[in-house]
């Protein structure tokens, strides 16, 4: 199809677009998506609606999902510059339009990234509904989605087992009536990744746009820029991590390319020693500091359990601890139920039905703190 065809043409600094998550938009007005989720939300009003968008990678194609009144589809994005056929339809009647991007980015895919560049319609665009708050989760594969594309006892890294469809951030932010922010990647931790690895620690890449993405064509769209909290402050922050700092107790040491090797030990008992533990409470704590630095008004909520609880005890002493030393009385831990066997989708991870409790008890944790 040509969008071209199309009488009116929408750039995303249009005030009719609603642009979602972490993103920055070009000098050309073309918008770059970032972490899982970013996108944007408009109402058509009229019967088609194309986006033109550019995807680029070399091992992770993308996909979009696309959300319109009662159809929910899914839409791999090929290399180079198309046109994506949001809707098509009989009627011209109001219709809020979401698309949601679906796969993290990849550390290892550096120059991996959606340009959003035109919208076009035979009818015309307007701003959907404003949202009641604004909400930020961050995490891991729990909060990128990862074992939602697919079903349990599949197995794979690829793009298409990871979906924000059932996503508890999602599910949360639509109970919330919020905008919602993502920061998130598979594997990382709050000290360090599932495999020791000290450079995968979101705290290492909070405070840019999405420097995960760190190739020379993100960079160019800003990525590796500083983020401006001042344009966006959440009311709620959720921190989903630990189960990948818990991981690195039961993998063999990260050599890094400095040579040096950096492990979270056990004792000989397989447990976890105290002493390591205390390197995650004090990371995890030093976290939340950072993150009352950055967003001053926000209510500060870690969760964590999804996959087990053996961090639990670690992550509630910091989070208490942060309380303490601080004074800060808008900040709670919350303990998430674990998965059952039953709720296992792709890559051993919960399913759609574990990510709906997750969501509820963080949603009930938000409503005691008002």
């Amino acid at each position: 199809m040509d969008s071209g065809l199309f009488e009116h043409e929408y750039s995303f600094d249009s005030h009719s677009i609603f642009c979602m998550g972490r993103q920055e938009t070009h000098p050309g007005h073309e918008m770059a998506l970032t972490y899982t989720s970013s996108g944007f939300e408009t109402v058509l009003r009229g019967r088609r609606l194309v986006l033109t968008c550019e995807s680029r990678y070399d091992t992770y194609p993308d996909d979009l999902r696309i959300i319109a009144g009662n159809m929910d589809r899914r839409v791999r994005l090929e290399k180079g510059v198309h046109d994506v056929e949001l809707v098509n339809r009989q009627d011209d009647s109001p219709i809020l339009v979401r698309v949601l991007r679906e796969v993290q980015p990849m550390r290892d895919d550096p120059e991996r990234l959606v340009v959003l560049k035109k919208l076009a319609t035979d009818g015309e665009l307007t701003p959907p509904p404003g949202k009641t708050l604004k909400l930020e989760c961050i995490g891991d594969s729990l909060t990128s989605g990862e074992g939602l594309g697919a079903e349990k006892g599949v197995q794979a890294w690829a793009s298409h087992v990871f979906s924000t469809k059932g996503l508890w951030t999602q599910v949360l932010a639509e109970k919330l009536d919020a905008d919602l922010h993502q920061v998130s990647q598979s594997g990382w931790g709050v000290l360090c990744a599932w495999n020791n690895d000290p450079a995968g620690a979101i705290p290492l890449v909070y405070d840019q746009v999405c420097s995960v993405a760190c190739g020379e064509g993100p960079k160019s769209f800003g990525m590796l820029q500083d983020n401006d909290f001042s344009e966006w402050q959440p009311d709620v922050i959720v921190v989903n991590l630990g189960t990948n700092d818990g991981n690195g107790f039961h993998q063999p040491p990260h050599v890094g390319p400095d040579g040096k090797a950096f492990k979270l030990r056990t004792g000989e008992d397989g447990r976890p020693l105290k002493d390591d533990l205390d390197l995650v409470r004090d990371a995890a704590k030093d976290f939340l500091c950072h993150l009352r630095e950055k967003n001053p008004g926000a209510k500060l909520i870690w969760c964590y359990g999804m996959c087990g609880h053996e961090m639990e005890n670690t992550l509630l002493a910091a989070t208490e601890a942060y309380i303490q030393e601080s004074g800060d009385a808008r900040c709670r831990y919350v303990s998430l139920p674990a998965v059952l066997p039953e709720e296992l989708a792709a890559n051993a991870h919960p399913g759609p039905a574990c990510h709906e409790k997750a969501a509820a008890a963080v949603l009930r944790a938000i409503r005691e703190m008002e």
